[in-house]
């Protein structure tokens, strides 16, 4: 199992899902130089330029005193784009699929891939992730099962905690914006599985 990675203490849920939307739902994201320490309040508001960036002036960081504090999410980011290096289909942005939720608050998408590259059983992200910092949200999730390259349960395991589910047609989350506030789960059908849940 992966170790844990601290949630903000400062940046809240909020900051948490919006860099984990960018970067799973997008082949291509960045950030500005300071984001992953909180250094994100506006010039004016509702503009996307921060008061602090670098584009008007040099700005050093501590960036040890910030881990040591527990400031930031920089551990948070470097696992985000370790998921992406590991999985092909995210490096694409016309395979994403969306799927229904029961509940508005969640949002559930997958990105698939299957190619030479890839493999027989291709690469498969699903992600289910909670749109609401404030609250703890419960759903069912229903999956198109065709767009998972699945015809029947798979495993799916949480690429940022390890945790391995039995999954099918429809299934039932429980992301708390404060201890998970998303799924970034790896599908693998049955039959290539090494698990038997």
């Amino acid at each position: 199992m992966r170790p844990q990675i601290p949630l903000l203490k400062t940046l809240g849920a909020i900051v948490l899902s919006g860099v984990l939307l960018a970067a799973m739902l997008s082949p291509t994201w960045g950030i500005y130089s300071g984001y992953e320490l909180g250094e994100n309040v506006p010039i004016r508001p509702g503009s996307e330029e921060y008061m602090d960036s670098e584009k008007y002036q040099y700005r050093p960081r501590d960036w040890e005193a910030a881990a040591r504090d527990g400031i930031g999410i920089a551990d948070y980011i470097t696992e985000l784009n370790r998921i992406r290096r590991a999985h092909p289909a995210l490096h694409r942005l016309r395979n994403l699929r969306f799927h229904a939720a029961d509940q508005p608050g969640l949002m559930c998408f997958s990105k698939r891939v299957a190619n030479a590259v890839t493999g027989p059983r291709g690469d498969t992200v699903l992600v289910v992730a909670n749109l609401d910092p404030y609250q703890t949200r419960e759903a069912t999730v229903w999956l198109d099962m065709s767009a998972l390259g699945v015809d029947r349960e798979f495993i799916v395991t949480d690429e940022l905690t390890g945790e391995s589910y039995r999954w099918g047609h429809a299934n039932y989350v429980r992301l708390d914006p404060a201890t998970r506030p998303a799924h970034v789960f790896s599908v693998t059908p049955l039959q290539f599985s090494r698990t038997n849940q």
